[in-house]
């Protein structure tokens, strides 16, 4: 009878000290292994989850070139293992972007050598090798219309150093060339030591430099950089184009020169 009794009493203390018990911490940080354990499964299926959309952030326009070019490589990593359309489309836009990006930085980049002729390498390594073909392009409707409109308001002034008499012939022959296409264009070659004022004023550098001289609809001459350095005729015109569709058309009044 004392035996059962033993027994019995030691029954209730176990069962009373496992209502009872404190865990010790785990390696996870919880007091109890087995939500320890069921937690770790848990942190170790959220360590394999992949981002499975591109997302386009609010602050594209703060980014830099370095930023940008890895969220496009991301989002193509993306794009390509979860090609749903959302995240095609998304694709699509951010590379949409950084081609707007660049070819606004192009523009910019040409318009600062037109604006100082310093910059551009090409104009002195030109003279030594002159060796371009000054044949010309079919002219466009679009370049023939501009000239249709506009050849009683623009003219060309070239400036020339009167050391470099090969270059300077060479360059006239372009000149001539292009006076043959618009004889009515009013084409005026100086030589830069004789017009200190000019060269002051424009900032003249290196020779040949061509400028248009483009009369707006006030009758003020405005002076705008064509090219500096040994040119053809096809690169005078292409480079009038651009100068009168982001400078002229655009009205640009900081910048005659």
């Amino acid at each position: 009878m004392i035996k059962i009794v033993n027994l019995m009493c030691i029954f209730l203390f176990n069962l009373y000290s496992a209502e009872n018990i404190e865990y010790t911490e785990s390696k996870n940080g919880l007091t109890h292994p087995f939500f320890g354990y069921k937690q770790e499964i848990i942190n170790d299926e959220n360590k394999d989850t992949v981002k499975k959309a591109v997302e386009i952030p609010t602050n594209l326009d703060k980014m830099t070139a370095d930023e940008i070019a890895k969220l496009i490589e991301d989002s193509k990593k993306t794009a390509v293992s979860f090609p749903t359309d959302e995240n095609i489309h998304n694709y699509i836009q951010l590379q949409n972007y950084a081609t707007k990006k660049s070819e606004n930085f192009a523009i910019k980049w040409q318009q600062a050598i037109l604006k100082d002729s310093s910059l551009d390498l090409s104009a002195t390594a030109a003279k030594s090798t002159f060796a371009r073909n000054a044949s010309t392009a079919d002219k466009t409707t679009k370049r023939a219309q501009f000239w249709k409109e506009n050849i009683d308001k623009i003219g060309i002034v070239a400036f020339f150093d009167k050391k470099e008499n090969e270059v300077n012939t060479a360059q006239n022959k372009v000149l001539y060339f292009l006076n043959q296409d618009y004889p009515n264009l009013a084409i005026r070659t100086i030589f830069k030591d004789e017009h200190s004022s000019l060269v002051q004023e424009h900032k003249i550098g290196v020779t040949p430099d061509i400028f248009i001289v483009y009369k707006d609809k006030d009758e003020n001459a405005n002076w705008y950089r064509v090219k500096a350095g040994l040119t053809t005729k096809n690169e005078i015109l292409d480079n009038i184009d651009f100068v009168y569709e982001y400078f002229i058309s655009k009205g640009d009044k900081k910048w005659k020169q």
